[in-house]
């Protein structure tokens, strides 16, 4: 149990990283490589909490076809660096359609790991822990990620660009895809020993 409320914790850390770091910095994104007024890419960012909004029901959803947390989260987080590693490439390329498309899922499947990390995790734990507190400490580790976010996604893109960023969070997610492959592994190695 505590190695899992560790790797939420975690993933919760990247969650945010990846969700804020996409929301409060597509403004900058779309004025600085494409130009955009901006208006339009403010407009554009307001999309992005609206397709976040669907991560509650798509947890409940997805849950039910992967039960474990942190298997989902994994799942979650795979996808998620696949399409942020599209994004990067179209960065490259130039493609605002399919970048902005990127960003939304992205978003919407971060903010459904969110949700697994500090609602359905710590109310599914409420027999043998306080989920009061759990979905408190796990939070914490949240908003330690919306930090990291702000500040160092920031000074990230000031000093190497925003493709560094980008690459940072395609690395980050698909680590905690590994993560979860390796915890999924062990899991089964106990089950079988």
């Amino acid at each position: 149990m505590l190695v899992c409320v560790g790797m939420l914790a975690l993933y919760g850390v990247v969650t945010n990283l990846v969700k804020d770091g996409l929301s409060g910095w597509v403004p900058s994104i779309l004025k600085e490589e494409y130009g955009l007024g901006d208006s339009l890419s403010i407009l554009l960012t307001l999309a992005l909490p609206m397709v976040s909004l669907f991560g509650s029901a798509l947890s409940v959803r997805a849950q039910k076809r992967i039960p474990d947390f942190v298997l989902l989260c994994g799942v979650l987080f795979g996808v998620s660096g696949v399409v942020l590693f599209g994004v990067t490439a179209g960065l490259k390329a130039g493609a605002l359609i399919p970048i902005f498309a990127g960003f939304a899922v992205a978003c919407l499947f971060m903010a459904t790991c969110n949700s697994v990390i500090t609602s359905m995790f710590p109310m599914f734990m409420k027999g043998r822990l306080n989920s009061g507190m759990l979905a408190g400490v796990l939070n914490g580790f949240c908003y330690v990620g919306s930090t990291l976010s702000y500040y160092g996604l920031g000074a990230l893109a000031d000093h190497f660009g925003w493709q560094s960023v980008f690459t940072v969070l395609t690395a980050a997610c698909l680590g905690c895809l590994l993560l979860a492959v390796g915890y999924w592994g062990v899991k089964r190695l106990l089950k079988v020993a």
